[in-house]
């Protein structure tokens, strides 16, 4: 999310006076906030998906399987092909680049 300038706070949110705070964005809204930009609703759809199986890890009473993490494990590599490959570039011109790092 930060690298793609979605933020971390807002200030729509107000005080019982009315008067205007800043308040931290939760991950589900950075997500929303995220999807509304690139106009595709799929990624917002992935992002969840992974985000309920982060949940369920961190603070949920029932076990993720290593078959959820598997499937996490996918649609998280799917999402990331998606936002940041490079589709002209092939494998062997990223191999020939990284080579001509030494």
């Amino acid at each position: 999310m930060d690298h793609f300038k979605i933020p971390t706070t807002t200030t729509t949110a107000r005080d019982r006076s009315g008067k205007k705070y800043r308040k931290r964005l939760d991950l589900a809204s950075r997500i929303d906030k995220f999807a509304a930009k690139v106009k595709w609703n799929q990624y917002s759809q992935m992002l969840h998906a992974l985000r309920v199986v982060g949940n369920i890890g961190t603070h949920g009473n029932k076990a993720v399987t290593k078959t959820d993490m598997l499937d996490a494990y996918k649609l998280y590599e799917h999402a990331l092909a998606n936002m940041f490959e490079e589709k002209n570039e092939s494998i062997t011109e990223i191999i020939k680049r990284l080579y001509g790092m030494k």
